[in-house]
């Protein structure tokens, strides 16, 4: 069956599978999460615009959590590294193609009980599934 490639999850394998850690794609934090090792929360935000059915184009926030300011620091930017310089131009196993990915890298964002660093990526993809 034909479909849209779902970025969110794909991006954030490629993620797991390219830097490590832990990534989060579920709308709610994990309960009773601690932070001791960085946590990086992946959503998707809303698409700049409505293009056709063999583009994607999308914009992905990706906010990690840290209980240390140099490990928060330190995840966001290699997500920031991976997602600019090492996504383009990457072809999933379901033949999605990265065409494009841009983003200005992560800025501290106010949290009252860990560190956050918060960066938006534009992401464009080709291809369906």
């Amino acid at each position: 069956m034909t479909g849209y490639a779902d970025p969110e999850l794909l991006i954030t394998e490629w993620m797991r599978d390219t830097i490590g850690g832990k990534f989060w794609t579920s709308y709610h934090l994990p309960p009773n999460e601690r932070y001791v090792a960085p946590l990086t929360h992946v959503l998707r935000d809303i698409s700049p615009n409505d293009l056709p059915l063999t583009l994607d184009d999308v914009l992905l926030d990706a906010n990690t959590y840290a209980a240390d300011e140099d490990r928060c620091k330190a995840v966001s930017l290699d997500i920031w590294n991976a997602m600019v310089f090492k996504l383009p131009g990457t072809v999933f196993g379901n033949g999605v193609l990265v065409k494009h990915c841009r983003a200005t890298p992560p800025i501290w964002a106010p949290d009252p009980s860990v560190y956050r660093r918060t960066a938006a990526y534009r992401v464009i993809l080709h291809g369906v599934i």
